[in-house]
């Protein structure tokens, strides 16, 4: 009976690693390329990402890249094509390093949030530990918003 339970654990959790559509976005500015801001470089991303998306069993991740771009350039072409992608209901969950990653400016990222809310696409952001699947993160939203 616990080989068996053990085995339908595993099977489970295959099956929902699997079905997720998962996309990695990550951004960096000219500026944090001139300052050499390593800590968020494009590969550093990657590097932090790739061990999140291991972590939580996402064998398949599509990574989106924008290099050079301001976080309050909404007319980034990766972005764009993302975007794309989850009003085409083709990504469950979205995963960032840092929210500031998607954009600077609460109005854009308000707008980001509701296009995600409305395709039932997850925004996790790896380093605020924000996961907009988590009941938490659905009353706090509720409650007046979290960006302020």
């Amino acid at each position: 009976y616990r080989e068996l339970c053990r085995w339908m654990k595993l099977v489970i959790r295959e099956v929902i690693a699997v079905k997720k559509r998962v996309v990695a976005y990550m951004r960096d500015s000219k500026e944090e390329r001139e300052k050499k801001f390593e800590k968020y470089s494009i590969e550093r991303q990657i590097e932090r990402l790739k061990t999140y998306a291991e972590n939580q069993q996402w064998t398949e991740v599509k990574i989106f890249t924008d290099t050079e771009y301001s976080g309050s350039d909404m007319e980034r072409p990766a972005l764009q094509e993302l975007i794309a992608q989850i009003k085409d209901d083709q990504v469950d969950v979205l995963l960032v390093d840092r929210m500031d990653r998607l954009s600077g400016s609460k109005h854009e990222m308000d707008n980001l949030l509701k296009l995600l809310s409305e395709h039932h696409c997850t925004l996790v952001c790896r380093e605020e530990g924000i996961d907009t699947s988590d009941l938490a993160w659905k009353l706090i939203k509720k409650s007046g918003g979290m960006l302020s």
